[in-house]
Parts: structure tokens; C-alpha cells; sequence
């Protein structure tokens, strides 16, 4: 599962925007990559979870390998998105 030219955005991106961490764990079993990027806009799961300031889906990625650190297209990181909002439960 993972995203192409003519979708840009992985399918685990709407899963973890929507918060449903049922639709995520079948994704992530199917093989989706918890570190995947839309190539639009270089936005990872996790950044996607930070900007929705849900600290349980940010939790769920992390435990399964989200790279806080990782870059999106405007050099910022889900951690300074993060530094940014705040984070809900």
C-alpha cells in the first residue's frame, strides 16, 4: 500500500486525519509505511497527526516507527509543528 504519480497521497495520510486508529493498524498490516510522504507536499503521517493536535493518533505512530525528525517540503519537522499547536488527547 503506498502511494504513486497519479496519487500522491499515501492511503495511511485520510486514515490518521480522520483519527481512526482501527483503519491505520489494517493499513500499517498490509504493509503501509508509518514514514510515508505525500510527494505534494512531503507531509508525513505523523505531521498530519500533529496538525490535527491528536496526541493518541501521534502516540500510535510513534510506537509503530514514525520518524519525528523527518522534513516536509517547508523544512519543518512534525516536532516543530508540535512546538507550534497544541496537542489535544
Amino acid at each position: 500500500v503506498a502511494c504513486s504519480e497519479s496519487r500522491p497521497t499515501p492511503p495511511l495520510l485520510p486514515a490518521v486525519a480522520s483519527c481512526d486508529p482501527l483503519v491505520c493498524e489494517l493499513l500499517l498490516a498490509k504493509k503501509a509505511n508509518v514514514n510515508e510522504a505525500n510527494k505534494l507536499t512531503g507531509m508525513t503521517p505523523l505531521h498530519v497527526a500533529t496538525r490535527c493536535s491528536s496526541k493518541r493518533m501521534c502516540e500510535f505512530l510513534l510506537h509503530r516507527g514514525a520518524d519525528a525528525h523527518r522534513l516536509d517540503i517547508t523544512g519543518k519537522s512534525a516536532l516543530d509543528e508540535a512546538d507550534e499547536i497544541e496537542v489535544d488527547s
